[in-house]
């Protein structure tokens, strides 16, 4: 009996907390997963653009760095796996040479790439979509 008894004085006590109202969340979200939805927001366009297009599998990634140096760490790295998160199902292949190429490089890390990719479209702050020009 006293096993039940203390049964019902819990559930009881715990009735008024399921019963209270959430907290307010205030300041929005704060960290990895804010980081995430950024960089989907930012790369939202271009991942339109890919569909459109009937783009798939692989898509070049030229960025700021080579993609050797791609192994460490830091914001290039983390830009570059932002990017993949938001653009999959697409597979990113850093400093590829596939059809489809998008940048990621704001004009002060512009390197220097092939020559003969064209500008499909400039989405502004160093992202671009580039197809690779037809030989004539």
């Amino acid at each position: 009996m006293a096993a039940g008894g203390l049964v019902a004085i819990s559930a009881i006590e715990l009735v008024p907390l399921a019963l209270r109202p959430p907290p307010a969340i205030t300041g929005g979200l704060v960290g990895p997963a804010s980081l995430l939805m950024r960089a989907e927001q930012g790369w939202e366009p271009v991942a339109r653009q890919l569909a459109a297009r009937g783009v798939h599998g692989v898509v070049g990634y030229w960025g700021p760095v080579a993609a050797e140096n791609l192994r460490g760490e830091g914001p290039p790295v983390e830009r570059f796996y932002q990017a993949q998160f938001a653009l999959a199902p697409l597979v990113l292949e850093a400093d590829g040479q596939e059809d489809w190429v998008v940048t990621d490089e704001r004009p002060e890390e512009r390197r220097n790439h092939p020559q003969r990719y064209a500008v499909v479209r400039d989405f502004g702050g160093g992202r671009q979509l580039l197809r690779r020009a037809t030989s004539p």
